[in-house]
């Protein structure tokens, strides 16, 4: 993307922020067969650039987002995610008090 002015850096920090919100989406629950089509696509595109290395880095992300893209999910997100976070506020919540004894 140097042509449209966006330096090597700053497109690695664009590119690691969209495949990190694409990823919470999917852990999420939101549209994951939208986001992992988006992925698809930017994981296409970087292949094309750098080529056979950047397929065989990213070979198990690509096993994982057509299996999505195929099958969708199979444990609904938002209930993993919902879990998860009531685990972590409850540790969070018993540190708190043990904090507030000392």
């Amino acid at each position: 993307l140097l042509h449209f002015g966006v330096s090597n850096p700053m497109f690695v920090l664009v590119s690691g922020l969209a495949e990190l919100l694409l990823g919470m989406s999917i852990f999420m629950g939101w549209f994951p067969r939208a986001a992992v089509l988006v992925l698809l696509g930017i994981f296409f595109g970087t292949t094309t650039i750098f080529g056979m290395e950047e397929f065989i880095g990213h070979a198990a992300c690509y096993s994982s987002i057509l299996s999505i893209a195929l099958w969708g999910v199979a444990v609904p997100a938002p209930t993993f995610a919902k879990k998860l976070s009531q685990t972590v506020l409850s540790k969070l919540n018993s540190a708190k008090l043990v904090l507030v004894r000392c």
